[in-house]
């Protein structure tokens, strides 16, 4: 039996859990009581017709996670740490003895393990969420439900996936690491009419001092040929460093590490304190993946007694390595590599600073005869 609808507590929303419309129509002239529509005294169009959590909209506007969403990562991130000391316990069983080391091994990293998750819940929870605007598109992978808005493609777990107006004018919300949708915004009103304007400008151009996103090609970004503006700050870059960005075709995650893709890579303009904070992230996910290899692979050297703390350690720094590189890729300028009709790959660049946006848009365009034309 499907659930029932209900109005909420405030009156303004009428839904359920994962699905709530507003309760103003459309047009703004007639309003919803939980039994009947009533035409409504002043006819004001609501810029958000639906949202998946009305109560946790207004810090999301604001770019952070409700105390409630934040909780409400914790079950899975717990179930998915549970599934891999299940997982480990399993594949250690050639026999009865291995089947009870390997389950000694499987409760080791989930107690090792379990506040490192933790952790990582906490950094999710500071980074806030990111949202991305235009038409929905709705795609089915197996059992999962992803949503995008030609970007990202978000999890959209809690959400009611059937409900969602595919081709409708949507403002996604969704956690920076795990990419899964917290909220959303069917647009209307007045904020439907300003994305449907900034859908037909070009991303450089798109509200000077506003737009977090730009295009440029691949070869700009190969030779460096940028401003001298911070991507993270927009202050004056006094350095560089190199980043890759790989666009790929499968959707599944470990076969779209094997599948081919675009790719680009060059170096961004930073200040130096960005700078060192990428490197520093970058070289202690590195260490302590190499430390977690090594000591795994060299438990055998060590005395009897001493290999549980050993495997203990090294779980441990695997599991470091991956809280390192998590926030690392939550902090760095995120990318798609897309292909123009005559070959030529361009970026396009997101969560990069209004003022860099502003000065790639005042940069000549490439020349003609490069084979890439203006400006993607």
């Amino acid at each position: 039996m499907p659930p029932r609808n209900r109005l909420s507590a405030n009156g303004e929303w009428w839904g359920r859990r994962g699905y709530w419309i507003n309760a103003v129509s459309p047009d703004g002239a007639w309003r919803w009581d939980g039994e009947s529509w009533k035409p409504t005294a002043e006819t004001v169009r609501p810029d958000c017709l639906e949202v998946l959590d009305p109560s946790s909209l207004a810090a999301n506007r604001r770019g952070r996670l409700s105390l409630r969403q934040a909780a409400g990562l914790g079950p899975r991130l717990l179930l998915a740490w549970l599934f891999a000391g299940a997982v480990i316990s399993f594949g250690c069983a050639f026999d009865l003895v291995t089947l009870i080391f390997g389950v000694l091994v499987g409760a080791v990293v989930v107690v090792v393990t379990l506040p490192v998750g933790i952790v990582f819940l906490l950094v999710e929870s500071l980074l806030g969420v990111r949202s991305e605007e235009g038409s929905l598109v709705k795609v089915i992978d197996g059992r999962r439900r992803n949503v995008s808005t030609g970007l990202t493609l978000a999890q959209a777990r809690g959400a009611d996936f059937n409900s969602m107006v595919e081709g409708a004018q949507h403002k996604l919300y969704f956690t920076r690491m795990t990419l899964t949708l917290v909220n959303y915004e069917r647009l209307g009103g007045g904020a439907l009419e300003a994305a449907e304007r900034t859908a037909a400008m070009r991303p450089a151009t798109r509200f000077p001092g506003t737009a977090t996103e730009v295009s440029i090609w691949a070869s700009e970004l190969e030779t460096g040929a940028l401003p001298r503006i911070c991507v993270k700050t927009g202050r004056p870059a006094g350095t560089q460093l190199k980043f890759w960005f790989v666009t790929r075709g499968a959707s599944f995650w470990v076969l779209g590490l094997l599948a081919p893709g675009r790719r680009a890579s060059g170096p961004l303009p930073l200040i130096q304190a960005w700078r060192i904070a990428f490197v520093t992230l970058r070289v202690l996910a590195v260490a302590s993946l190499i430390a977690g290899i090594l000591g795994l692979a060299s438990t055998a050297a060590f005395a009897v007694s001493s290999r549980p703390t050993a495997v203990l350690v090294s779980f441990g720094c695997l599991a470091l390595s991956f809280v390192f590189y998590f926030v690392y890729a939550g902090l760095r300028p995120h990318a798609e590599v897309y292909a123009n009709s005559k070959g030529g790959l361009f970026v396009m660049l997101r969560d990069v600073h209004p003022r860099f946006v502003d000065a790639v848009g005042a940069l000549e365009p490439l020349p003609a005869t490069s084979g890439a034309g203006d400006r993607a």
